[in-house]
């Protein structure tokens, strides 16, 4: 019985052997199969990043290209910009000699931008100012442009503060809009 035992013993350890062998086969597979998959997922890695960093610099490259042409715009229209407002200097100064009643509308804006006291022009300032607007236009938004020119011209003859500007565009404006007229119409006086 003893040998029975020792051979049933010897056959269990050589199987048991055997197994511990499949076991250690299985384990390498599986240690190479994985050793593999981290190689495949570290390639899909690399070329994810490397199409990451192609796409970005795509994407840098497209916006540099799309700054520099609005940069490009931009001078352009500073330029165009810088040319008018040199036309339009260059327009005022002839208005500003050779028209008086053009040069007297910006004078009177001038004085009553700088003068604290005063709220609305008088009759004949408001008369002046809106004879310059009739003589240069027809309608309204006539009005209101040939206004903002002459503001403009009393801002730069006189450098007026942006509280000067404000308080004269408002004034003018009325004027554009026939707001002195009305005021007239109805009795109001504009005394000064």
């Amino acid at each position: 019985m003893l040998g029975a035992v020792a051979d049933w013993a010897t056959g269990k350890s050589k199987a048991l052997k055997g197994d511990i062998e499949d076991l250690k086969f299985d384990l390498e597979e599986a240690h190479e199969a994985i050793a593999e998959e981290r190689r495949r997922t570290q390639a899909e890695a690399a070329k994810l990043e490397a199409y990451k960093n192609s796409v970005a610099q795509q994407v840098e490259s497209a916006v540099r290209n799309a700054i520099q042409r609005k940069d490009d715009e931009i001078n352009r229209l500073k330029g165009l910009i810088k040319w008018r407002d040199k036309v339009l200097d260059i327009f005022t100064g002839i208005l500003l000699r050779s028209n008086a009643a053009f040069r007297k509308a910006v004078e009177i804006i001038i004085n009553f931008a700088k003068d604290r006291y005063r709220s609305i022009f008088g009759k004949d300032e408001a008369k002046t100012i809106k004879g310059v607007m009739e003589s240069f236009g027809e309608t309204k938004a006539d009005y209101k442009a040939i206004g903002n020119f002459l503001l403009n011209a009393a801002e730069k003859k006189d450098n007026l503060s942006n509280s000067e500007y404000i308080k004269a565009a408002r004034e003018v404006d009325d004027v554009a809009l026939g707001r002195y007229d009305q005021r007239q119409k109805q009795g109001h006086s504009l005394k000064m």
